[in-house]
């Protein structure tokens, strides 16, 4: 046998042995990435219940679908329905808080004492009026059905 044959040999095994560790190496990779995925997905699935654990069954319409801001649609829908004034006045001592997605009942609690302070009987109403007072996830959400 020659040199260049003996190099040629000594290349191919080495080609044929990289080859072997490199499919290995893929192989382990692969099944490292699927596990570490699986362990993301159930971690994401603690920290972030699905959204309707959180806050009811979604609305049916919303401003995304129809290429609008929320509020502009909050305005234009209480227009379509007579509704300009919700109930209440400027004086009024009793105010809805913002909601960005913690706490629901707390929140709830209160929408109700502020829409029976303010004689707010109309589910339509409360309806803009809570949205109106959704801020962060809890609008992103609302607005995203």
């Amino acid at each position: 046998m020659t040199v260049a044959e003996t190099r040629s040999k000594s290349t191919d095994e080495s080609i044929k042995k990289l080859e072997s560790q490199f499919q290995q190496y893929t192989s382990t990779n692969d099944a490292r990435l699927e596990d570490l995925g699986k362990k993301l997905e159930l971690l994401v699935e603690k920290l972030l219940p699905p959204h309707d654990e959180i806050l009811g069954s979604a609305p049916v319409e919303g401003p995304l679908n129809a290429g609008m801001s929320s509020r502009s649609w909050l305005v234009e829908n209480r227009e379509a329905h007579g509704s300009k004034n919700l109930g209440h006045s400027s004086q009024s001592r009793v105010d809805i808080p913002y909601f960005e997605g913690v706490d629901l009942c707390a929140w709830l609690r209160k929408c109700e004492t502020f829409f029976q302070h303010n004689n707010i009987t109309d589910p339509q109403q409360k309806l803009e009026e809570a949205v109106l007072h959704l801020n962060g996830k809890a609008e992103s959400w609302f607005f995203s059905y």
